[in-house]
């Protein structure tokens, strides 16, 4: 992995994309901190305009970067615009506020359909893939590809090298050398995007933000309501995910695509810039911690896994007309797969099981989606890893998931992530079993029979919170009276030899008898366990879909943590918390409303506390805990600051312009509670919850007497 260059530390940024002759104006409306701007001229070697632009974002107090300066009407004899010259005056005259050039969507040398880039394009077709003979000559080409784009801004000493991408290939960006990614949102599943790029940047200890081109994505009608309403939700989901930089590509200075021609002063392109003024807002008031979103179980990506993950293409590494490249088993487990996480089940599920319906919502809100080459510090972080795309194994990444497990990590594999050929034509080349037999607690001896049998599951997990669908028929019994389940279709199995590990599923084909074929077993290893799939075929295969689904949601609702939040999968939420965090430090959830209708009501749990929250739809809502204290304020726009707790008081700072309702809850409830001026607030009690009312413009402090 490269060192991560020194970036200097970056206020939250929020903003867009630009004219840089209306500055002004972008201040006057609270768009936020940042603009993203085209290139200022068309004549080469002109340092002036470069120069003006500097000189007006420092006046202005905004962050700037440019983008596309080595892809669009480049000068015939250049590759670039910006010359060591003009990016030394841009420094001088702007100091802080320049934060260097981005490349735009460098996935599209290996994602987009082959004539996406017309001939004309001459960035994309001197960076060119062309045909290469493995996966491993495929990323390694791309990557070196890219390496020669960024060089031309390091050879200008250009600040930062941004990239602004629609692909799930951030880890290759940032292997490449791009000092801050940020993702296209709804060029595929956001959330999918958001887990990537957030895993990724973790991994090489980068930064990361999201951009939304509302005017080419998130919908073709653009004066459809409900695109307005998603922008506007997405604000709120990049903010609790933890992104760091929140910008708008286009929509908000006018909206020209798809046969429309909406002016800057069109009442749809002015809700856009309400929209990300409202975001600006809300940011300035609250203070995000730095550390966060908490994130408990992953999804660990292979190595020379070439899914791309968004919805324009269904080749990898630019092979189009390669039947070898063609999305397959691999790529359906992302594609499929991922959508449990955030998606409950319905009511008539049997296989959700709990004292709380925990399906649609992820261990704290979250999850990442991290590459192979993840340091090990970090992998031992997540309590819980799922593998789910292509793999190519070594021995090497067998002993980090070996070390992995034995720290105390609960992992699921399969059999085909065993495989260690590196061309995607070729049957399952597995690795020698002794590089993983200790902590997968078997052996794979070759391809086995194919049925279309269903599944038993016919033992617990060691682990208690790992509620399978298993009976109480002893193992050991003749009779096994339970139905096959999750049958789908024909499976290929992988022949066993079972050495520690223990079978938690097989197949069967019989109401009264179990079958000796196991499909999933599980291995205590050192403080941890791992969890096989041994099928032939990948997680993904739709055969296989209903079954690891299963898996999956078991494994989700085992993770839990001691924050969470119940209720409709509408919700997203997200926990932030200091990375060594005190009893005085507060932890604030951060949770919005998806639905483009309705209110939502969510329960958020903190141990034993609990305390009913009402979203607005397309808002958001934050709550604080502490301790035994959880207290929300109803209206956005209103922080929680800092509690300080003693035995005879809990003092609340809040922050914020207006009057609003609070909802708490404490195991006792105080005798007396006071504003910052001694004035007595009424306490209104609803069921096992309270709420209080304050105006923020009298006094921005509570004081809650816990003794008379």
């Amino acid at each position: 992995m490269n060192t991560p260059p020194v970036t200097p530390p970056l206020p939250l940024l929020i903003g867009g994309i630009w004219d840089h002759q209306k500055l002004s104006e972008f201040v006057k409306t609270g768009l936020g901190n940042l603009v993203v701007l085209d290139v200022p001229l068309r004549e080469k070697e002109r340092t002036e305009p470069w120069i003006e632009v500097a000189r007006n974002c420092r006046k202005n107090k905004l962050y700037f970067y440019f983008i596309y300066t080595q892809q669009r009407n480049i000068p015939p004899d250049s590759e670039t615009w910006l010359t060591p010259d003009i990016v030394s005056a841009l420094k001088k005259e702007a100091g802080k506020y320049f934060l260097g050039d981005s490349l735009g969507e460098l996935s599209a040398l290996v994602s987009w359909f082959e004539t996406y880039s017309p001939e004309s394009d001459s960035w994309a077709q001197r960076y060119k893939i062309g045909k290469v003979q493995n996966l491993e000559e495929a990323e390694k080409t791309y990557v070196e590809r890219l390496r020669k784009a960024i060089q031309l801004d390091r050879t200008a000493a250009v600040p930062l090298v941004w990239n602004v991408d629609e692909s799930t290939l951030t880890h290759l960006h940032f292997r490449a050398g791009i000092d801050i990614a940020t993702t296209e949102l709804f060029t595929g599943n956001a959330e999918v995007n958001i887990s990537e790029l957030r895993g990724s940047a973790k991994a090489y200890d980068r930064s990361w933000g999201v951009w939304c081109a509302v005017g080419w994505y998130g919908g073709y009608k653009n004066e459809d309501p409900l695109k307005l309403k998603r922008y506007k939700v997405s604000n709120w989901i990049s903010y609790l995910s933890g992104a760091k930089i929140i910008m708008i590509e286009s929509g908000h200075e006018d909206l020209k695509s798809f046969g429309y021609q909406f002016d800057h002063q069109h009442p749809i392109v002015q809700g856009y810039r309400r929209t990300l003024a409202e975001l600006n807002r809300f940011t300035r008031i609250h203070q995000r911690p730095q550390s966060g979103p908490r994130v408990k179980v992953a999804f660990l990506r292979g190595r020379l896994d070439g899914w791309t993950g968004w919805g324009f293409c269904s080749s990898q590494w630019g092979q189009w007309n390669n039947p070898e490249y063609a999305y397959g088993e691999p790529e359906l487990g992302w594609e499929k797969l991922l959508q449990i996480p955030h998606s409950a089940v319905r009511w008539t599920n049997k296989e959700n099981y709990g004292p709380d319906d925990e399906s649609g919502h992820p261990p704290y809100g979250q999850y990442d989606i991290i590459p192979a080459e993840t340091p090990q510090a970090l992998l031992n972080s997540y309590s819980a890893i799922m593998v789910l795309g292509w793999n190519s194994m070594t021995s090497e990444f067998c002993e980090k998931l070996r070390q992995y497990v034995s720290q105390g990590g609960h992992l699921f594999i399969s059999v085909p992530h065993l495989n260690k050929s590196i061309c995607r034509s070729e049957d399952l080349m597995l690795i020698e079993s002794h590089h993983y037999e200790d902590f997968l607690g078997c052996r794979v001896k070759g391809k086995g029979l194919t049925n279309n049998w269903g599944y038993k599951f016919l033992q617990e997990s060691d682990l208690a919170s790992y509620r399978f669908p298993v009976t109480k028929i002893p193992l050991d019994s003749k009779e096994f009276d339970t139905d096959p389940i999750a049958a789908r279709g024909n499976v290929t199995l992988a022949e066993i030899e079972l050495t520690t590990g223990k079978i938690l599923a097989s197949t069967s084909n019989s109401v009264y008898k179990k079958n000796q074929h196991p499909v999933l077993i599980e291995n205590k290893y050192g403080r941890g366990y791992s969890f096989l799939l041994s099928t032939w075929n990948w997680p993904g295969h739709p055969a296989l879909s209903a079954l690891t689904e299963i898996i999956l949601r078991t494994i989700l609702a085992g993770e839990q943590g001691e924050t969470k939040l119940l209720g409709s999968d509408k919700l997203c939420y997200g926990v932030f918390e200091k990375v060594k965090k005190s009893k005085k430090d507060i932890t604030k959830v951060y949770i919005a409303n998806s639905d483009f209708h309705v209110q939502q009501i969510g329960l958020l749990k903190h141990g034993n506390l609990s305390l009913p929250l009402t979203i607005d739809s397309c808002g958001i809502r934050m709550a604080a805990i502490q301790e035994d204290f959880i207290i929300s304020p109803r209206h956005p726009d209103v922080d929680i600051r800092q509690i300080k707790t003693s035995k005879q008081s809990i003092e609340i700072f809040l922050e914020g312009e207006i009057k609003t309702d609070l909802d708490f809850v404490l195991p006792l409830l105080p005798p007396q509670i006071k504003n910052g001026k001694g004035e007595k607030l009424k306490i209104h009690r609803k069921g096992s919850a309270q709420f209080l009312t304050i105006d923020l413009k009298k006094s921005k402090k509570i004081i809650c007497n816990l003794k008379q």
